[in-house]
């Protein structure tokens, strides 16, 4: 088994240009040194931002839509009123939840 020279064994594998441009990018967006790190470890995963909605997506874009028409109509919602709306779309639907009397919170 050949020797290695010493300092072999922590020979860089990256050009100063390499360097100095990794420098310049951390400095031009502002990122942090600890976030940059935890992102590069190996056993990083990017967890979804809040919890799971109750709603599937299209059920969503049905109660937005009515927002956006009432207010089209001249008749703008208030978050009161959405919130009502989605307790009754639940009730009239059974759709399990985990709000309180069907009724969701501010989120």
């Amino acid at each position: 088994m050949p020797k290695s020279l010493p300092g072999e064994k922590y020979k860089k594998k990256y050009s100063d240009e390499d360097l100095k441009n990794a420098l310049d990018a951390v400095r031009r967006f502002g990122v942090p040194r600890p976030t940059l790190q935890f992102r590069l470890c190996e056993n990083f995963t990017k967890a979804e931002d809040g919890s799971p909605s109750v709603l599937k997506c299209a059920e969503e874009k049905q109660i937005v839509n009515w927002v956006i028409d009432c207010q089209g109509k001249g008749f703008p919602r208030r978050k009161e009123d959405t919130i009502w709306s989605v307790k009754q779309f639940f009730e009239k639907n059974s759709w399990p939840n985990s709000f309180k009397d069907n009724c969701s919170g501010e989120g």
